[in-house]
């Protein structure tokens, strides 16, 4: 850390404790003693009602930003201590000490891995003679120091860090006592560092050495950025700059000390805030979801999330442009500003204004999210529904097919007309697939689908159509693959395959009469439509591009239309099963090409949206 060279009302930063922002609040578990590796870069807490020591690595010395935990102790319960307090660990990290109000015994571990509490394994313990939540060590081994409230002990040791070699005691106390928690004395000796009560910070400037004997005492007061009265640990760090303490509750502060080692004159608040969030803007607006678009304010520390409130009241957090507030009420006006939080909770100043009015409600997309139960994707189904009406498709789609959800119940559904009846074209799922927020993933042996949607009774013969979408590349176990379709006789046909062997790579179709392919295009993934747009023309569309063309008369089958394989006059082709993962289907008219641009754009919106679109 750089020494600090600005003012503050005329006095140099260095003559103060300066609190900026390092407060981890709601951490973990509530603590009954707490310390630091010398190297800092690893923090410990003793586990109220738990009897335990949990280890947190840092992602920087001294630094309380995601502290990732580790794992956690033994159970500290040796010696007949049942409410372990103090922890100490030796500089070298292969020794633990703990201390503990019942039992009045010091605790002796040691540490097959340095700094690892998980192999700490208990040794010995040493007797104080009563309570004693604290517990240091002198750097050299040689002195013990236990205790509590305002009556301590120096124990000497003729073995360094050997607890039971004790060979003389005397008592001391510390002025301003009330000491609960674990004191930190400096690695020269010459300081005690502690907290007592009424949130101050107090520093002991000692006459010698570890001699106990104080010169000088200097407190600071920090109830204005942290009231707890019941500290549970302090810890500085090796060169003087960082003060870190903690208490019963749930929280660790850090403060800086510009002049190594010193207090200073009291507490200077320079909590440094983010940046303000600038040229926020919506677009699109739905009925009850609004999506955000702003720049990211610049910040000295890491911006964690975004902060919404709607005409002043808090609704939710985002973490990125683009996202949406949902659970808004349709046809109704707000007023929506954004404020900056960093991993510190530290907050911006509020960003400038945008009022927007929501839509008024369309049912359509809620009965299929109600149905499936795919609340957590309102947005981008809103968006959806939304974005194909806009186009002039939805009343050109007899059923489509987004399969969301994790289970076969939330992927059966026809978004379109979302009821669990066959007569609504609700899936019916066969074998062994795979059902993921990703699709639905066939396995190439069993998997199927029926959606009991009959094209000769519900498409016109001359002006029909059929997409699916695939987001894998999977390599076939069958030679004549199907993703969708339905088999009567070569001139009786619907069907699509995205890979449909595993030697030439034939993307086709069948619109009721003729083969239409593509060979050679090893790739299944995409979004693959085949519409008959007259009574003997028939265009195969990948991603937007025609691939393939050509003549197709017949007539549509009689048989329902398989997802996953072919219905070959009501039963599974065995040479058919689909490896692929099936994002999206949907059975529709013919459509122009421009319609089928737009239905391409629209789907590739969607998944992208909701983070699986592959192509």
């Amino acid at each position: 850390m750089q020494t600090l060279k600005k003012f503050y009302f005329g006095r140099q930063k260095e003559n103060f404790l300066v609190y900026e922002g390092e407060l981890l609040q709601n951490f973990g578990s509530q603590s009954m003693g707490s310390t630091m590796s010398r190297n800092g870069l690893f923090m410990y807490k003793m586990i109220h009602n738990g009897d335990y020591v949990d280890m947190y690595q840092l992602s920087r010395p001294y630094s309380l930003i995601n502290p990732l935990y580790i794992g956690r102790s033994l159970n500290i319960n040796q010696a007949g201590e049942t409410s372990p307090k103090g922890i100490y660990l030796t500089a070298d990290g292969l020794r633990m000490y703990c201390g503990g109000s019942t039992s009045g015994n010091i605790l002796q571990y040691t540490l097959s891995t340095a700094w690892d509490v998980r192999t700490a394994v208990f040794v010995k313990s040493f007797n104080t003679g009563g309570a004693t939540p604290v517990v240091q060590l002198s750097q050299d081994g040689y002195y013990l120091f236990t205790g509590s409230v305002n009556s301590f002990k120096k124990h000497t040791l003729s073995v360094p860090f050997e607890i039971d070699s004790v060979i003389s005691s005397i008592n001391f106390s510390l002025p301003l006592g009330n000491i609960s928690s674990n004191f930190h004395i400096t690695t020269n000796g010459r300081a005690i560092f502690c907290n007592s009560g009424s949130s101050n910070i107090i520093k002991h400037t000692l006459t010698e050495p570890y001699s106990m004997v104080v010169a000088k005492t200097q407190i600071v007061n920090i109830s204005s950025i942290f009231s707890a009265t019941n500290f549970q640990g302090i810890t500085v760090s090796e060169d003087g700059k960082k003060l870190i303490t903690t208490d019963y509750g749930y929280k660790h502060i850090i403060l800086n000390m510009p002049t190594p080692f010193k207090l200073g004159k009291g507490l200077l608040m320079s909590v440094i805030t983010p940046n303000v969030v600038t040229g926020l803007s919506v677009g699109p607006i739905y009925n009850t979801a609004v999506q955000l678009h702003f720049t990211p304010p610049s910040s000295a520390r890491a911006i964690v999330f975004y902060e919404c409130y709607l005409d002043g009241v808090f609704k939710q957090e985002i973490k990125n442009s683009g996202e949406f507030i949902t659970g808004l009420t349709p046809a109704t006006n707000y007023n929506i500003t954004l404020v900056a939080v960093d991993v510190f909770y530290n907050k911006s100043v509020v960003s400038n204004v945008v009022n927007v009015s929501t839509n008024t409600i369309d049912a359509d997309p809620y009965l299929y999210i109600d149905a499936s139960g795919n609340q957590a994707y309102e947005a981008a189904i809103v968006n959806l529904f939304s974005d194909l009406k806009a186009q002039g498709l939805y009343n050109k789609i007899q059923a489509f097919y987004p399969f969301l959800g994790t289970t076969q119940a939330q992927h059966k559904w026809n978004a379109k007309n979302p009821l669990d009846t066959n007569a609504a074209f609700r899936l019916q799922f066969f074998g062994g697939g795979t059902h993921s927020n990703l699709g639905y993933q066939c396995n190439g042996t069993n998997a199927y689908a029926n959606t009991f949607f009959v094209p000769s009774t519900n498409q016109n013969v001359n002006s029909n159509g059929l997409s699916v979408v695939v987001g894998s590349n999977i390599a076939n176990i069958q030679n004549d693959v199907v993703e969708i379709g339905s088999f009567v006789s070569l001139t009786q046909a619907s069907l699509i395959q995205c890979r449909g062997n595993n030697t030439s790579y034939n993307r086709s179709t069948r619109i009721n009469g003729n083969t239409i392919n593509q060979i050679n295009q090893n790739d299944a993934r995409g979004v693959f439509t085949s519409v008959k747009q007259s009574a003997t023309f028939t265009k195969f569309i990948r991603n937007k591009t025609e691939i393939a063309s050509g003549n197709s008369g017949g007539n549509l089958p009689n048989i329902s239309l398989f997802v996953g394989n072919l219905n070959i006059n009501g039963t599974p082709y065995a040479a058919g099963w689909s490896t692929q993962r099936i994002q999206f289907t949907a059975i529709h008219e013919g459509l122009t090409d421009a319609e089928v641009v737009a239905l391409h754009t629209i789907i590739d919106n969607f998944e992208a949206a909701i983070g699986r679109k592959t192509w």
